[in-house]
């Protein structure tokens, strides 16, 4: 017998790919490069975006379509997701990566060259629809192609992707936009030369991923199914941020009320079963990654702005108080993957992720006021960092772990999941504090008093966050540990 048949199989590459005279360590090297400047790019135009956005809309006489610009992409990248899920359970994960550098690349040049706003948003939608298929295909790739052991360790790479661009893209795009020829076109047209690279170190190791569906996840018209109700998932999305900024009461109740309805509907249907339940373990991970978006980015989104509003402080100081999570964020993901806990230990990385995330919040409330130096603000948002950190890894972790025949998803499900619960942890936490921002300052609250509400409310989902983790734990786990804190 060959001795390559009698080695015991691995969830990994698969070995030798003979086309491309690559060895099984050479490409899984060379997939997570591929994955991690794919994640790396994303990023970058994601972040460089909020930037030069006022330079794009002046260009483009499109301030009012400002919200527009950033709806279209989270809708985009959503609806991507869910197509992106079905196709790498039937097919393997190399069409539809390729797919999505494609609409990428396109989204960027499109973007570069935009004449009028309505272009612009349209290359938005080819960039959000490109990057929700890229970081699908990198969820499902390493579900599939590298072991449980292997897994927190090529997590933690895909988290420090977004560490250059979240501190050097806002000051490169600056840069970029107030110095060279094209100026804020220059943002996007400079970053599609990278995309060729990414497929060539990725793809050649991609092909080698074999389709993951089963029965319980390939039946026929399955994935149309799937298809309308991420199509409903933002339309009940973008309702919910529409009434969140209606002035009028029966408005606001009328578009609130349907947008949630919506929303949970979908959400019942397109996510885990007993997600809304948070029953374990499972659907409890994922909505564990939805409440801690929330809480993070419900908080992170406006602090630059209520620095620059209630202390009056620069917007290059206000935008670098927000610059230490993403090193202390990067910190707890790899500190994750090198001591790699215990199936059952992941729980309480997590409760203690986000009772560190509760704790960064309350401690920014007091900057708020004044006489309270606002360089407390540092110590606060790398303490948030952390927590966020040590959950997303944590529970990215966990839902990877979880056999895929017991829960009936394949791995392209399972990155749906992941990355709709990210999607949809950033728009509500946003949607809501904007809506509380826009009605008290109609009814009259002071801009402090405004964002501590927001802020507080923040603070309690993520304490909420840290008291669900239990749920984590399978119950058989529990009686486990029960029983063997008896004595004999």
């Amino acid at each position: 017998m060959d001795r390559r048949e009698a080695e015991p199989k691995r969830r990994r590459v698969a070995a030798p790919v003979n086309e491309h005279n690559y060895s099984a360590k050479q490409a899984g090297r060379a997939l997570a490069r591929g994955l991690i400047l794919a994640v790396t790019l994303h990023a970058f135009e994601q972040i460089a975006v909020v930037a030069i956005l006022e330079d794009v809309v002046l260009a483009l006489d499109g301030r009012d379509f400002s919200g527009v610009i950033f709806g279209v992409y989270l809708l985009a990248s959503i609806l991507a997701t869910v197509f992106a899920g079905e196709h790498i359970d039937r097919r393997g994960p190399a069409v539809s990566f390729g797919a999505g550098l494609a609409l990428f690349a396109a989204g960027l040049i499109f973007a570069g060259t935009a004449q009028s706003i309505e272009i612009f948003i349209a290359a938005r939608a080819l960039q959000g629809a490109g990057g929700g298929l890229l970081l699908t295909v990198a969820y499902a790739t390493v579900n599939v192609a590298y072991n449980e052991n292997e897994r927190p360790g090529v997590l933690a790479a895909l988290s420090m992707a977004w560490v250059l661009p979240g501190l050097l893209g806002p000051p490169i795009a600056a840069a970029l936009a107030e110095y060279t020829i094209w100026k804020w076109r220059s943002v996007f047209v400079l970053l599609a030369p990278l995309v060729p690279v990414v497929a060539v170190l990725a793809l050649p190791a991609m092909r080698a991923i074999p389709p993951t569906a089963n029965s319980a996840t390939a039946g026929p018209g399955f994935g149309s199914s799937r298809m309308s109700l991420a199509a409903l998932l933002c339309a009940g999305v973008a309702l919910l941020q529409v009434g969140g900024v209606q002035a009028r009461s029966i408005l606001f109740a009328l578009f609130t009320i349907s947008g949630a309805v919506l929303t949970l509907t979908a959400m019942s249907r397109l996510m885990p079963s007993g997600t809304l339940r948070l029953r374990p373990v499972l659907p409890a991970a994922i909505a564990l990654k939805i409440l801690a978006f929330f809480a993070f980015f419900g908080t992170d989104s406006f602090i630059p702005f209520a620095l620059q509003e209630v202390r009056d402080v620069s917007l290059l100081y206000a935008a670098l108080t927000i610059a230490p999570a993403s090193l202390s964020w990067s910190a707890a993901a790899a500190i994750v993957a090198r001591f790699q806990p215990a199936r059952t230990d992941y729980a309480r990385t997590v409760r203690w992720g986000c009772v560190l995330l509760a704790a960064g919040i309350a401690l920014a409330v007091p900057v708020l006021q004044s006489g309270v130096p606002t360089a407390l603000t540092f110590l606060a948002w790398t303490c948030a960092g952390f927590g966020i950190g040590l959950a997303y890894i944590s529970l990215n972790a966990v839902v990877m772990n979880q056999p895929k025949e017991a829960e009936g998803v394949g791995a392209g499900r399972t990155a749906v999941a992941l990355n709709i619960a990210d999607s949809l942890g950033f728009a509500l936490g946003s949607t809501v504090t904007g809506s509380i921002l826009f009605h008290g300052a109609r009814a009259g609250a002071s801009a402090a008093d405004q964002f501590t509400f927001a802020w507080l409310l923040n603070f309690g989902v993520a304490l909420f966050s840290a008291f669900a983790a239990s749920r984590l734990i399978a119950r058989h786990q529990k009686r486990g540990q029960r029983d063997d804190s008896v004595p004999a």
